[in-house]
This record gives structure tokens, sequence and C-alpha cells, in this order.
């Protein structure tokens, strides 16, 4: 079995909820040639999705690197098609890292539109910072981001949903 192989199964054997065994999947694979080109294309499968998009977001928080340009549009594209939330948050959680490229920026508009009154606080709180990330390299979405955190900002935001708006402002100067 070649290692890109190997590494599937493991991201399908994952329980749901280890991180611990998240990180030993990164130490045993990471060093791999097509390690993030096969972390990419399983962020398209449903079954392996969560686990790709934990290790590209754990990636990015250890080497600080970025994916190449086609592999972040590849990933931003497949937001809204995300069947899990957690894959949905730990790639907004990227955006620090990942540059959104122009050629996927209406699709990550159109989601962070979306979320950006989710139920859930997370993923609301990040898309809101998403929304800020993307008029800081695309400001012809300034005025877009700005709508966005007026409307749909919580009024009274705790924890690190609070930080996340805090930073979101900061970004847009609000």
């Amino acid at each position: 079995m070649c290692p890109q192989d190997m590494l599937t199964v493991a991201l399908r054997d994952w329980d749901g909820a280890s991180a611990t065994a998240l990180r030993a999947i990164y130490q045993q694979h990471h060093t791999e040639p097509d390690f993030t080109p096969a972390l990419v294309a399983a962020c398209k499968a449903a079954d392996t999705e969560s686990a790709a998009t934990w290790l590209i977001k754990h990636q990015c928080e250890i080497d600080g690197a970025a994916l190449l340009p086609e592999m972040c549009a590849t990933v931003y594209a497949m937001l809204p098609k995300f069947t899990h939330w957690a894959a949905r948050l730990h790639i907004l959680q990227c955006v620090d890292h990942l540059p959104i490229p122009q050629t996927v920026a209406d699709t990550v508009l159109s989601f962070v539109t979306q979320e950006a009154t989710s139920t859930q606080k997370l993923i609301r709180a990040w898309s809101l910072y998403a929304a800020a990330q993307l008029a800081v390299q695309h400001p012809r979405y300034q005025s877009d981001a700005q709508a966005l955190l007026a409307a749909a900002a919580d009024p009274a935001p705790t924890g690190a949903v609070a930080v996340r708006l805090r930073k979101a402002r900061a970004l847009l100067d609000v």
C-alpha cells in the first residue's frame, strides 16, 4: 500500500474525536512528499473531511505553511460542500495562513455571509473573521465585510467568540 493510501486509511479510521490520534497521524505522514496534496484530496470525501481539515489546520499552526494557490482554491471551494461543521470551522480557522485566491473569493463571501448568522457561535465568529480577512486580501469586499460585522456581530460576545470578533473589527478598523 502506498503512503497516500495509508494516510487515507488512517483518516477514515480516526474515531472522530481524538486530537492525539490526529497528531499521531500527522507525525507519521507529514514528511511524505504527497502529504499536503493527499490532505486536500481527502477534503473532498465526507468520511475524511474533518480529519483532513484538522490536519491542514494543524500543519498551518505548526509550520505557518500555506498551501499552494491551487490547493487553497480547492479547499476554499469545498467550504460550502463540507458535510460536517468541524471541517468548515477548521478551514475558517486557517484563513490567516491560507490566502484566499481571487478565483474563489465570491464563493468564500457567499459562504461567510450565510454562516455569519449560524447558530454555532464559533462558526459565526470565524465566518465574520474570514469576511474581514477576505476584505483585507481583496479590498473590493470591504463594504460587504463591514456590513456583515455590523449586522451579525454578537452584541455581548464572550470567550473565543469575543476575541475573534475583536480581531475581525481590528482588521477592518471598525
